[in-house]
Protein backbone atom coordinates (compact mmCIF):
# COMPACT_ATOMS: atom_id res chain seq x y z
CA UNK A 1 0.00 0.00 0.00
CA UNK A 2 2.78 2.42 1.13
CA UNK A 3 5.64 0.83 -1.59
CA UNK A 4 8.08 0.91 1.13
CA UNK A 5 10.55 -1.73 1.36
CA UNK A 6 9.45 -3.85 4.78
CA UNK A 7 13.17 -3.93 6.09
CA UNK A 8 13.47 -0.26 6.54
CA UNK A 9 10.72 -0.53 8.64
CA UNK A 10 11.92 -0.72 12.06
CA UNK A 11 8.74 -2.73 13.50
CA UNK A 12 8.13 -4.55 10.51
CA UNK A 13 12.01 -5.95 10.29
CA UNK A 14 11.98 -6.89 13.93
CA UNK A 15 9.11 -9.32 12.78
CA UNK A 16 10.26 -10.69 9.57
CA UNK A 17 13.63 -11.04 11.66
CA UNK A 18 12.39 -12.58 14.55
CA UNK A 19 9.94 -15.46 12.42
CA UNK A 20 7.07 -13.44 13.84
CA UNK A 21 5.29 -12.83 10.60
CA UNK A 22 5.57 -13.22 6.82
CA UNK A 23 8.77 -12.57 5.63
CA UNK A 24 7.16 -10.87 2.42
CA UNK A 25 4.03 -9.78 0.70
CA UNK A 26 4.03 -12.99 -1.33
CA UNK A 27 3.74 -15.21 1.64
CA UNK A 28 0.20 -13.35 2.50
CA UNK A 29 -3.06 -14.20 1.04
CA UNK A 30 -4.44 -11.08 -0.23
CA UNK A 31 -8.57 -11.03 -1.28
CA UNK A 32 -8.75 -8.68 -3.46
CA UNK A 33 -6.65 -5.77 -4.82
CA UNK A 34 -4.06 -3.38 -2.95
CA UNK A 35 -4.50 0.31 -3.43
CA UNK A 36 -1.70 1.88 -3.95
CA UNK A 37 -1.20 5.24 -1.44
CA UNK A 38 -0.02 7.56 -3.66
CA UNK A 39 1.52 10.88 -1.02
CA UNK A 40 2.29 8.56 1.20
CA UNK A 41 4.97 10.05 3.97
CA UNK A 42 6.63 8.27 6.72
CA UNK A 43 5.75 10.77 9.60
CA UNK A 44 8.76 12.94 10.31
CA UNK A 45 10.83 11.77 13.40
CA UNK A 46 14.23 10.85 14.30
CA UNK A 47 13.73 7.26 13.11
CA UNK A 48 13.86 8.23 9.36
CA UNK A 49 17.43 9.80 10.34
CA UNK A 50 18.43 6.36 11.39
CA UNK A 51 17.90 3.79 8.76
CA UNK A 52 19.73 0.64 10.10
CA UNK A 53 17.68 1.61 13.22
CA UNK A 54 20.76 1.71 15.39
CA UNK A 55 19.24 4.39 17.65
CA UNK A 56 15.97 2.39 17.80
CA UNK A 57 17.84 -0.65 19.17
CA UNK A 58 19.35 1.36 21.85
CA UNK A 59 16.39 3.09 22.81
CA UNK A 60 13.89 -0.06 22.52
CA UNK A 61 16.31 -2.45 24.61
CA UNK A 62 18.48 -0.19 26.42
CA UNK A 63 17.00 2.84 27.96
CA UNK A 64 13.03 2.09 26.57
CA UNK A 65 13.34 -1.85 27.87
CA UNK A 66 9.78 -2.69 28.36
CA UNK A 67 8.97 -3.43 31.66
CA UNK A 68 5.65 -5.18 32.93
CA UNK A 69 4.73 -4.81 36.74
CA UNK A 70 1.99 -6.97 38.68
CA UNK A 71 0.36 -5.34 41.32
CA UNK A 72 0.02 -8.86 43.39
CA UNK A 73 -2.80 -7.22 45.45
CA UNK A 74 -4.85 -7.40 42.26
CA UNK A 75 -3.50 -10.00 39.95
CA UNK A 76 -6.07 -13.43 40.62
CA UNK A 77 -3.15 -15.24 38.54
CA UNK A 78 -5.89 -16.11 36.05
CA UNK A 79 -3.81 -16.44 32.89
CA UNK A 80 -5.52 -13.87 30.64
CA UNK A 81 -2.20 -11.75 30.04
CA UNK A 82 -0.48 -15.24 29.11
CA UNK A 83 -2.94 -16.08 26.72
CA UNK A 84 -2.74 -12.59 25.01
CA UNK A 85 1.09 -12.69 24.44
CA UNK A 86 1.53 -13.57 20.92
CA UNK A 87 4.93 -14.68 21.35
CA UNK A 88 4.87 -16.60 24.72
CA UNK A 89 6.64 -14.32 26.64
CA UNK A 90 4.41 -14.57 29.50
CA UNK A 91 4.25 -17.71 32.26
CA UNK A 92 2.00 -17.65 35.18
CA UNK A 93 2.89 -19.90 38.27
CA UNK A 94 1.82 -17.40 41.29
CA UNK A 95 1.57 -14.93 39.43
CA UNK A 96 2.88 -13.36 36.00
CA UNK A 97 6.77 -13.65 35.23
CA UNK A 98 8.05 -12.10 32.32
CA UNK A 99 10.78 -13.01 29.60
CA UNK A 100 11.62 -9.11 28.69
CA UNK A 101 14.37 -10.87 25.94
CA UNK A 102 11.36 -12.17 24.16
CA UNK A 103 8.76 -9.63 24.85
CA UNK A 104 7.98 -7.36 21.69
CA UNK A 105 6.12 -4.55 23.94
CA UNK A 106 3.06 -5.19 22.49
CA UNK A 107 1.44 -4.58 25.99
CA UNK A 108 -1.92 -6.76 25.05
CA UNK A 109 -1.19 -8.58 28.41
CA UNK A 110 -1.30 -4.90 29.84
CA UNK A 111 -4.78 -4.71 27.97
CA UNK A 112 -5.82 -7.40 28.07
CA UNK A 113 -5.73 -7.92 31.99
CA UNK A 114 -9.36 -8.10 33.62
CA UNK A 115 -8.31 -6.89 36.92
CA UNK A 116 -6.05 -3.96 36.00
CA UNK A 117 -3.30 -5.95 38.02
CA UNK A 118 -0.30 -4.70 35.48
CA UNK A 119 1.34 -1.16 34.73
CA UNK A 120 4.11 -0.42 32.53
CA UNK A 121 7.19 0.50 34.69
CA UNK A 122 10.37 2.22 33.03
CA UNK A 123 10.70 4.57 30.51
CA UNK A 124 7.41 3.76 28.76
CA UNK A 125 5.49 4.26 31.46
CA UNK A 126 5.65 8.27 31.00
CA UNK A 127 4.06 7.58 27.37
CA UNK A 128 1.15 6.05 28.77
Amino acid sequence: MTGLDPMKVATQRTVMTRGLGPGSLEEVDISGEIPLLPRFRIPANLMRLDPWGIGHRLISRRLARPQIKVDKSKCVACGACAESCPVRAIEVVNYPSFDYNQCISCYCCYEICPENALRVGGLMRLLR
